[in-house]
């Protein structure tokens, strides 16, 4: 086998996803370069050029560690279709965004970033950028005394402050609010910042005995507008929200535990930059089933504590802004794990390693993301929808190397338009129900998306691939379809294709499918989930591949995302073979 790399001629193959009318200002001039706000181990870029009209530049991206000698190759700037922008594109610009993926943390970087026009205006650019380290309490910062109370106090170990009210009155930039266990009666308003270098860190003990009640108010905790604060070791409980965080920057919520709430973390209105969401329990209140029925479909309405909700507004975690984490995080029995926002920019932002299940609606919304959002390496088990991208805004939307079983309906929800989402190395498992393992029901358009390496698995006897939206600018190829036997292939575009070669030759989609069984395919024997409504343990979603498959070294070399890779090509799905399962959820405390 050829192994296929995405390198210059697949650049120009991306390019020409693109419709384009001629016009004399072919050649393309460069204009401004942005490099987004920095993640912990992501990078991401926007570079507006002007001209181009005919569509045919091109954008090859590398990187190397500031010190190496040797460029890194990078997957390709992606052709941002402005037509869907909810950020303001410069009139006769076109917009080239994308990123860098597993980076060191706290570490510069040096991005060389060139543009290729057959018709002029080559340029090149080398810019240069600082990972973010993750936060760690600082070793010698002054540390102050808070226990439960209702005011007084002076912060030192033997005259501790009083409540919360207090001690927030009293709390200057870099110092350490030491919490002690105990049940501190909320809901409580935090009104002072911390600054860059030093934050105002609340901190409780290590077994989250310092517990935030909120007395079922609307919000536990109401931080708006404070930036650099950092809660760590707290739980919170007891209201419809337990953090909320509007227009506030630079916020930390780590090694906490949130229970008994309607909400979690809610930071979604802008300005926004650098929030962070790590190491955190989040254990909601939609439960798998409710008076008798399994909850899985949106809309219905539950009744908690005297009160009306809607499962779809209920979630873990709600975010916006640039720059912003939620990495590493245990999220159950919630309508979303992670649930997306419509407040623009959202933009560089990375949700991964989390450990999310009995969900409601969907794991992962990546939902009114705009430019260079990150969803890998999660696991998700339960839940009515996989990862939604209903809908982006130009992309790239990156979505890689996550491990999904037990959906009741589609693994990736591309409704309400979509532009711009890369579907790259993801395993997805289905029961035995219809239509087959890959499908996307809507009536709305879907454009520039493009699937591959992708494992799809699943029964019912209709169809492996049905696309049921009108399709612009869309291309499947090197993905891997287990189950059936299905009646059809695919349908594409209003049109039904009876076999895989039918579809290839009117297509010249999938030209590198493979079509696989499911039994024998994953390493620990797991096979088809018994019913959509019947809940497995996170531990059966192990979907590490077995040796001999037809999936192994089938895959396209993404670089980035496929680096590694053992064999002649890239392996299908999550995982290439003898992998470790990456760690999902909370790590332990360094």
């Amino acid at each position: 086998m050829s192994v296929k790399r995405l390198g210059l001629a697949a650049i120009c193959a991306l390019a020409a996803l693109f419709p384009t009318v001629a016009s004399a200002s072919d050649k393309s001039t460069s204009d401004k370069l942005i490099i987004d706000e920095p993640t912990f181990i992501c990078l991401g870029v926007e570079w507006y050029v002007k001209g181009d009209d005919n569509g045919n530049a091109a954008v090859e991206f590398h990187y190397r560690r500031a010190g190496d000698s040797q460029w890194r190759e990078a997957m390709p700037l992606w052709r941002v279709d402005t037509t869907s922008g909810r950020r303001p594109i410069p009139a006769g610009d076109v917009l080239f965004a994308g990123s860098i993926f597993n980076l060191e943390q706290g570490t510069k970087y040096e991005m060389k970033l060139s543009l290729k026009d057959p018709d002029g205006g080559d340029a090149e650019k080398i810019v240069t950028a600082m990972t973010r380290a993750e936060p760690l309490l600082p070793k010698n910062a002054r540390i102050r005394y808070v226990v439960p109370g209702d005011g007084g106090g002076s912060g030192t170990k033997a005259d501790p402050f009083k409540g919360l009210k207090s001690a927030d009155a009293a709390a200057q930039p870099g110092d350490v609010m030491q919490l002690a266990s105990g049940t501190y009666q909320g809901p409580w308003t935090v009104t002072k910042s911390g600054v860059e270098g030093r934050p105002i860190i609340w901190l409780g003990p290590s077994d989250n005995s310092a517990i935030i009640d909120g007395n079922w108010a609307e919000r536990a905790v109401s931080a708006e507008g404070c930036n650099y604060v950092w809660y760590w070791h707290l739980s919170i409980t007891k209201a419809e929200n337990a953090l909320v965080a509007h227009r506030a920057s630079y916020v930390v919520m780590r090694y906490c535990h949130v229970y008994d709430t309607s909400c979690g973390f809610v930071a979604t209105n802008n300005p926004m930059k650098g929030n962070v969401v790590l190491d955190s329990v989040f254990e909601g209140r939609v439960a798998w089933v409710i008076d008798g029925k399994r909850t899985r479909d949106p809309n219905i309405i539950i009744h908690l504590s005297g009160k009306r909700y809607d499962i779809t507004d209920m979630n873990a975690v709600i975010v916006s802004g640039e720059g912003t984490v939620a990495a590493f995080n245990r999220m159950r029995y919630w309508g979303d794990g992670i649930h997306g926002s419509g407040d623009q920019p959202k933009v560089a932002d990375d949700f991964y390693g989390n450990e999310i299940s009995e969900c409601g609606d969907d794991g992962i919304e990546c939902d009114e993301g705009s430019q260079n959002i990150r969803c890998f390496e999660n696991r998700m088990t339960n839940f009515l929808q996989g990862v939604s991208t209903q809908p982006v805004h130009g992309g790239p939307v990156y979505v890689f190397r996550n491990a999904l079983y037990n959906m009741s309906i589609e693994p990736f929800k591309l409704h309400n338009s979509p532009h711009g989402v890369l579907l790259i190395n993801n395993t997805s498992v289905r029961a035995d129900i219809e239509p087959g393992p890959m499908f996307v029901w809507t009536s709305d358009p879907i454009y520039h998306i493009w699937a591959g390496n992708n494992l799809f698995v699943g029964g019912g006897d209709r169809r492996a691939l049905e696309m049921s939206p009108p399709i612009n600018s869309v291309s499947f190829d090197y993905n891997g379809y287990a189950g059936g036997p299905w009646t059809d292939f695919a349908k594409w575009n209003g049109k039904v294709y009876h076999t895989l070669k039918d579809f290839q030759t009117a297509t010249k989609e999938e030209e590198h499918a493979v079509i696989l069984p499911v039994k024998g395919l994953f390493a620990t024997g797991v096979t088809l989930p018994e019913s959509a409504d019947k809940m497995v343990d996170i531990a059966v979603n192990d979907l590490r591949l077995a040796g001999g498959t037809a999936a192994i070294d089938a895959g396209y070399v993404f670089p980035g995302i496929t680096d590694g890779y053992k064999g002649k090509a890239p392996d299908l799905g999550a995982y290439e073979l003898g992998s470790e399962l990456p760690h999902y959820g909370p790590r332990l405390e360094k």
